[in-house]
Formats: structure tokens, C-alpha cells, sequence
């Protein structure tokens, strides 16, 4: 399971800026060097919500439907294309189901906050879009300022609170693991950021996740 964890690193994705691969920019020097003074990018107090709750349907279809694009080299649901990232990706799981989602990783953010959806829930719920910062250098500045650079989609949450999601990385539609109560620990969190990077700095799923997005509610 930890060889197919790997494989999976991700290629950094915005609706703007795609880069293959993404998240295997190596860092080197220096100037390099993660500076533990200066914290990962992290969410306001007047950006935070609670999970909306639960109810019949929710995003569990949504899931399913991000489960029918794994392995898939090209995003269609229906007569729809969606473009080869991450954002693309989970607009795509959402269109299975007839709800429209467009945007980048940025853009995706933004839109749940205005919705009061965005929240911080450890235990989150399918259909999910969960965000990450940091998961490479995406403005080649060889430091650890690059906010939502990464989006992937909650298909489940077992009852120790590991999380399996549906994300685009490494050219394909895949799955990663994430465990918010034991974020530090690569056994329940995949590598989101490359093993190779030798900065220091966060590299799990659990360390570069920022929040969750209940797009599922608005339906």
C-alpha cells in the first residue's frame, strides 16, 4: 500500500498554471532551507465554518461518481470535458451528479467562503473538497508561500478517522490517504509534497491540508 501511495504524488494544478510534474520541484541550497519560525499558510478565523450536516444523498454520489474517473485519462461526464488537473477533477466528480462546479483551486476557495461552506471539520464528509497550500513551489521563490496549489475530493472516513481521497496527480485519477488526528504519520498520510524535497518542511497530506469544502450542501 505504501508503494501505491508514492506513486501517487501529485502534479501541481491551477485553473492558470499546470506543471508536469508539479509537485517534484526539488528544492536545493540555502535558500532552501524551511524556516520553522515562519509558519504553513493556514486558514482566518473569519474564513471557518462548521460541516454542514449531514443528510440523505449528501455527497455520497458524488463520491461514487469521483470513484467512476479513477484511472481515467481524460475528464467527460456526458458531452462535458473538464480540463486535466485537479480543480478539473473534482468539477468532473461533482457534474456526475448534475451540480456545477467550475474554477480553479483558488477559485474553488473563495467560492466556499462566500457560500459558508468552508470548514475545518478533522472528520469531514464524502463529496468533500478537501484544500491543500504548499504542495510544491509553484512560484519557483524556493519558499513555502504558495497557497492552494492543490484540491482533491473525500470519497470516505473510516472509524480512525482516515480519510480516502480521489485526486488528480502523476498524470492519472488516483487515491491518497489523510488522517487529521495523526497528521505527522506516514503510515495514514500520503506524501502530497515529493519525498525528495530536502527543505525540512511538511510533506503529508496531513501537514498541507488547509480546509474542506462542502460544495455537496448547496445542492
Amino acid at each position: 500500500m505504501r508503494g501505491l501511495l508514492l506513486v501517487s504524488l501529485l502534479i501541481g494544478c491551477s485553473r492558470s498554471h499546470m506543471r508536469t510534474p508539479g509537485s517534484f520541484r526539488h528544492l536545493s541550497g540555502a535558500a532552501d532551507q524551511y524556516d520553522p519560525s515562519r509558519p504553513e499558510v493556514a486558514i482566518t478565523e473569519s474564513e471557518m465554518t462548521v460541516a454542514p450536516p449531514a443528510r440523505a444523498g449528501g455527497g455520497e454520489d458524488i463520491a461514487a461518481g469521483a470513484a467512476k474517473l479513477l484511472g481515467k485519462r481524460r475528464l467527460e461526464v456526458g458531452e462535458q470535458s473538464f480540463r486535466y488537473d485537479c480543480s478539473g477533477m473534482v468539477c468532473a466528480a461533482y457534474a456526475t451528479t448534475g451540480q456545477r462546479l467550475s474554477g480553479s483551486s483558488k477559485s474553488l476557495y473563495e467560492e466556499a467562503v462566500g457560500a459558508g461552506i468552508l470548514h475545518t471539520e478533522r472528520l469531514p464528509r464524502p463529496g468533500d473538497i478537501a484544500f491543500f497550500d504548499n504542495s510544491y513551489d509553484r512560484n519557483n521563490n524556493r519558499r513555502r508561500d504558495d497557497e492552494l496549489t492543490h484540491v482533491a475530493l473525500v470519497e470516505s472516513v473510516d472509524e480512525a478517522g482516515t480519510i480516502t481521497l480521489i485526486h488528480l496527480g502523476s498524470g492519472t485519477v488516483g487515491r491518497i490517504q489523510m488522517n487529521l488526528l495523526r497528521p505527522n504519520d506516514a503510515s495514514v498520510n500520503s506524501y502530497l509534497r515529493a519525498p525528495s524535497d530536502r527543505d525540512g518542511g511538511p510533506r503529508l497530506t496531513g501537514e498541507l491540508w488547509r480546509a474542506f469544502g462542502s460544495f455537496w450542501a448547496l445542492r
